[in-house]
């Protein structure tokens, strides 16, 4: 008898220790829940792609890219971030063994309008959002690796740092956004560094990887994210 009750004084006891531990993640869970959902609505619901610059139903990135040549094993460049009303806020010059540079960008495609909490429940669920919401609308692009074709990935430069301002995103300051919506962005931000360390850790996610072969040496080129959601280099 005193076996048993010294058995089941001792599974209360583990009862007493583990749930309150279990009881906090799974509150910091919904809240974490909560507060994307409240984060993305307020950018769904922002008009901060459609303030920046628009050009054949696409919107120009303040992301430029020279290339200065091309030799026989290296290829030498310079990525320069600004703010949307061109101020410089970050440059990366240097050369790279190999014929060409990769630039990978984090995408953050979101519903084209605001959702209720079920609805958004059900859509960051999903296998794939990203085609079915591809509109340059609704897009939000990250630069964050940058390596050439001999290099590889593992051994790419994070871009994340300079274009970083006390974890907001300098490529998205506007003047005319609130400070709710810059929030938002900084929160978002912080989704992105969490996305580029664990792959596929939210769905509304997707990599772009843009390849730099063709260009002309000297000339500055700059991202541009076409009306249909894709990425490219122009002058």
């Amino acid at each position: 008898m005193k076996k048993d009750s010294f058995a089941g004084h001792k599974k209360s006891f583990l009862r007493f220790i583990l749930i309150p531990p279990v009881l906090i993640w799974i509150f910091l869970g919904v809240f974490s829940v909560i507060h994307i959902f409240s984060v993305y609505n307020t950018i769904s619901s922002s008009k901060i792609l459609q303030i920046m610059r628009k050009e054949s139903g696409g919107i120009r990135l303040p992301v430029y890219i020279t290339v200065f040549g091309r030799s026989s094993d290296t290829i030498s460049a310079r990525l320069t971030f600004s703010t949307p009303d061109g101020n410089p806020v970050g440059t990366i010059e240097r050369s790279w063994s190999g014929w060409a540079l990769n630039l990978d960008c984090i995408v953050l495609t979101l519903p084209t309008n605001p959702l209720s909490f079920f609805d958004f429940l059900k859509w960051i669920g999903k296998n794939d959002v990203s085609d079915e919401f591809r509109d340059s609308a609704s897009m939000l692009v990250f630069p964050v690796l940058l390596y050439s074709d001999d290099s590889g990935s593992r051994s790419a430069l994070n871009l994340l740092p300079y274009y970083d301002l006390e974890g907001f995103p300098l490529i998205y300051l506007l003047h005319e956004i609130s400070r709710k919506e810059r929030d938002s962005l900084a929160d978002i931000f912080g989704l992105v560094k969490m996305e580029r360390l664990f792959p596929g850790l939210l769905k509304a996610f997707s990599v772009q990887r843009l390849k730099i072969r063709s260009f002309e040496p000297g000339v500055e080129y700059s991202l541009f994210l076409d009306a249909d959601g894709y990425i490219s280099i122009v002058r």
